[in-house]
Parts: structure tokens; sequence; C-alpha cells
């Protein structure tokens, strides 16, 4: 298991498992893509979310999720206590549009 206050990541047998901690904003956003980052986590495996720990999620947190999941095939991700932001977050992925400059 690894992780930081912000998250845990737990590795099953055949799955991994991200469990959302705290409070997501703009202001620990950038320590919380580092950390990600830095767990080299597969992208071609199947990842459940947990959002039962996370306290509060930002716009720009979501936004971040949403890109985040991209790298994921869409049948790979499952995601867990969704309720609360599953709103919110529909709405940012319906109007998020991924932009290369």
């Amino acid at each position: 298991m690894s992780g930081s206050e912000y998250f845990l990541l737990e590795q099953g047998e055949n799955n991994y498992k991200l469990i959302l901690l705290n409070i997501w904003d703009k202001d620990n956003l950038s320590d919380i893509i580092k950390k990600i980052d830095a767990s080299n986590l597969p992208k071609d495996i199947s990842l459940v979310i947990d959002f039962r720990n996370l306290k509060e999620c930002d716009s720009s947190a979501i936004i971040y999720l949403i890109s985040f999941f991209e790298n994921f095939k869409e049948e790979n991700l499952i995601f867990e206590n969704f309720d609360f932001i599953e709103n919110k977050f529909n709405f940012y992925k319906k109007h998020y549009q991924i932009q290369l400059i």
C-alpha cells in the first residue's frame, strides 16, 4: 500500500484501488498530482476509485480527476461511494474538453 494524506493506493490480485482522502482543492492539487504520478500506476489495469473518505472536492480537482481517468479504459474504471460527487463530476465531464495547443 502506498499513498499520502490525500489518497491510499492498494494493489489487489487483479486491480488497484485508489482511496481518495480528505480535501482535494486547488491549494493541494499540485502535491496530489505529483504523488499520484510518482506511484507509477499502470494504465492497463482495472482501477477501483473509492470516494467514501473524500471530504471535499473543488472544480479544479474534479477536472484533474476527469483527465486522470481518461488515461484508463472506461470499462476498467469502477467508482465506489460516488453518490455525493456524481452530479458535479458529470457536469464537469460533460463540459470539459481536452484542448491541444
